[in-house]
């Protein structure tokens, strides 16, 4: 599923309401669910702000023509961008990207408003971003241009499945 930078914004936007949501109301944030990660909600939330700051980055530096050419994702780097879902729990976040075990609920709101003034501030760059000339490599899945990077972040950038 190709990220068109013009409708799926909207749904990064809704995810985040969403997470504001669930940060707001401490009794479930602090729900542990073992299903998905161990990682209480609030952590869950952390990272996936944090991992919206960082593929915002990646999206800025490519608006800014920072970036090299490269080959388009395969194997599984294409059938997850393709398909847009990334399964919970199923990999090792980087260091990075992994919050403290005890997040700290207003750092959490901050991380959250920063991710989301990023996001809103590359609405501008639409027409640069739909350029898939240039990529920026991700650790794992390889070379990524704009729209990949946003067909990662739409499937990364989703609230944790409701605590139980």
């Amino acid at each position: 599923m190709r990220f068109d930078l013009e409708e799926d914004p909207r749904a990064v936007f809704a995810q985040f309401d969403e997470i504001e949501a669930l940060a707001a109301d401490p009794d479930r944030a602090a729900v542990t669910n073992a299903a998905v990660s161990g990682w209480s909600v609030a952590r869950q939330l952390h990272h996936v702000a944090l991992v919206a700051l960082t593929i915002s980055t990646a999206l800025r530096g490519l608006a800014r023509g920072r970036g090299q050419p490269g080959p388009e994702p395969s194997g599984s780097a294409a059938e997850l961008l393709r398909d847009g879902t990334i399964t919970r729990g199923m990999a090792q976040a980087p260091e990075s990207l992994t919050p403290a075990e005890s997040p700290v609920l207003d750092e959490l709101h901050a991380a959250i408003a920063k991710a989301r003034s990023r996001w809103d501030a590359l609405r501008s760059k639409r027409e640069t971003l739909e350029a898939d000339e240039l990529r920026v490599p991700h650790p794992v899945l390889g070379p990524m241009c704009p729209p990949d990077r946003g067909s990662f972040g739409r499937g990364s950038i989703r609230t944790p499945p409701p605590p139980r």
